[in-house]
């Protein structure tokens, strides 16, 4: 931001103004920061080009320029000549703020959901959390719009203001286009037309804002952790078949996890896990857990005695074992009372 004068006597309170951003962050601009400038006759405006410069009195917008060297005349100011009631021209000078505006496009902005988004697949009453990551360039298109819809009363408008903003107007339409898809599988196949549909969506509602919003892209696109594991899960059954040997697997690798992190406190999950293990382990009702019986004659080619092998009526609660008898009340193996 900077404000020069000629040495020409005649020039010399009526200044040249311009305006320069070496960060290219800046939208929006006042000049001056504070307050307001005294126009003459004959000042000089140089808008540079990707500008846009509007001239402000009394709080209401008057004339705008385009890139270029202006020299402000009551000709080509006719707005302001017409509210401060000139017609030949002003002697005195005028008290007015000049704004610039930014009309590059500013690319590599980012957007992101911060905390998942409830997806609702279509034709399915079940909701989803869903992640978004992604990036979309701006570029200002009507600055008279964008001042009188998010400028305001402020002395400056960062990017950084409107990616505020146009990240909440992203999320706020986001679940809407994703509404469209029906599966998960679905979501990475389609991530082209995803992005499609959501830059058509988001231009719609920042048009009053005078904002453009180009290209955007949608990088990645993933279920909440929850939901994750949930697939992991159906994944590993449908590929082991046999929710047992499943269950077994999950909790080996519970306990091999436990062993590997060298820790000697006892934890209670992961003693479930360890009985579970157990519990799955111990023979059912399907195996054929037999105790030796009855005598009942000898192999006639190795004369070794048949026995007549029992069922165990039912199993010792301490180590498991089959008991020969529903009323047995100690356990041949460990000795534990049943």
């Amino acid at each position: 931001m900077s404000s020069k004068s000629k040495n020409d006597q005649s020039l010399l309170y009526r200044g040249i103004y311009e305006f320069e951003d070496p960060s290219g962050t800046i939208m929006a601009a006042k000049v001056p920061y504070i307050g307001s400038i005294d126009l003459y006759d004959g000042t000089i405006l140089i808008v540079r080009p990707s500008q846009h410069a509007v001239l402000v009195y009394k709080g209401q917008i008057a004339d705008d320029f385009g890139p270029g060297t202006h020299t402000l005349k009551t000709e080509n100011i006719p707005v302001l000549t017409k509210l401060a009631n000139f017609r030949l021209g002003f002697k005195s000078p005028l008290r007015s703020e000049i704004w610039f505006f930014s009309r590059q496009i500013m690319t590599g902005r980012r957007w992101g959901t911060t905390a998942p988004v409830l997806w609702s697949p279509n034709g399915k009453t079940g909701a989803v959390p869903i992640r978004a990551f992604g990036q979309y360039s701006l570029r200002l298109r009507d600055p008279i719009r964008f001042f009188l819809a998010l400028v305001g009363t402020r002395a400056s408008f960062d990017i950084t203001d409107v990616e505020s903003y146009v990240q909440g107007q992203i999320l706020e339409v986001l679940p809407t286009t994703l509404a469209k898809i029906a599966n998960v599988q679905d979501l990475a196949n389609k991530q082209d037309m995803i992005s499609t549909d959501l830059e058509t969506s988001i231009r719609k509602k920042l048009d009053a804002t005078g904002i453009d919003v180009l290209d955007v892209h949608l990088m990645s696109v993933v279920p909440g952790d929850e939901y994750v594991r949930a697939l992991e899960t159906k994944a590993a059954m449908d590929e082991i078949g046999d929710p047992r040997r499943l269950l077994l697997y999950q909790a080996a690798q519970s306990l091999r996890d436990v062993g590997s992190q060298g820790s000697g406190e006892a934890n209670p999950m992961h003693m479930m896990m360890g009985l579970m293990l157990g519990k799955h382990m111990m023979p059912t009702g399907d195996s054929e857990d037999v105790r030796p019986g009855k005598l009942i004659g000898e192999d006639s080619k190795s004369n070794e005695p048949i026995k007549k092998l029992q069922r165990a009526a039912k199993y010792c609660s301490s180590c498991g074992t089959g008991l020969l008898q529903a009323d047995q009340k100690f356990c041949g193996t460990c000795g534990a009372k049943q």
